[in-house]
């Protein structure tokens, strides 16, 4: 491949993604808010991305943001990138007690105004101590993500575009220098 092919392919790579921020919560591990049985659960939400040893390690910077104008289907192309995201809940134990929960996700922005439309993403539960628990969008059995497992990963974009059978994306709201907040919602 001649360098000015390998440049252009960069640039344009470059240009396809942005880095975000996310609104965290003051004096909390987590983000966002989760409504279930007409309940708010403050902060459950922790997001992660793949790490260069390919292990999913919690995010502590911005998350990033495809671009207006990518293709609709180039999340495709972005499997195991930095683009790439896992969502968990840490949450408490006596408030959850299923092995897994459907939660539908979308964003607002600062002012709670919901920028796109949600996503139903399957939490299962991973594990528990003495008062929480913590679920995760895919199956863990004995330590384990078995082969062949269902998971869903998470993208945010400057637009509504299609899911795919294992990702969703989620549209963030215009004004990138506030933020987004996540919220989720348990479905019965």
């Amino acid at each position: 491949m001649s360098r000015t092919a390998i440049f252009l392919f960069t640039f344009l790579f470059s240009c396809s993604i942005q880095e975000d921020v996310i609104i965290h919560c003051k004096d909390e591990a987590g983000f966002g808010a989760l409504y279930k049985d007409n309940a708010t659960f403050h902060c459950p939400f922790t997001l992660q991305n793949k790490a260069g040893s390919g292990k999913w390690k919690n995010l502590e910077d911005g998350v990033t943001i495809l671009a207006y104008d990518v293709d609709d289907y180039f999340p495709l192309k972005q499997r195991n990138a930095p683009s790439m995201h896992r969502v968990k809940m840490n949450i408490l134990k006596k408030d959850f007690t299923e092995e897994q929960y459907t939660v539908s996700l979308w964003t607002t922005d600062k002012n709670y105004k919901a920028c796109g439309e949600a996503r139903e993403f399957v939490f299962y539960k991973v594990a528990e101590s003495a008062d929480s628990t913590e679920y995760n969008t895919y199956a863990v059995i004995d330590g384990e993500f078995p082969e062949g497992s269902s998971h869903e990963c998470l993208f945010f974009g400057e637009r509504e575009m299609p899911s795919h059978d294992w990702y969703h994306v989620l549209k963030v709201c215009s004004g990138r220098e506030n933020g987004f907040i996540l919220m989720g919602e348990i479905k019965e």
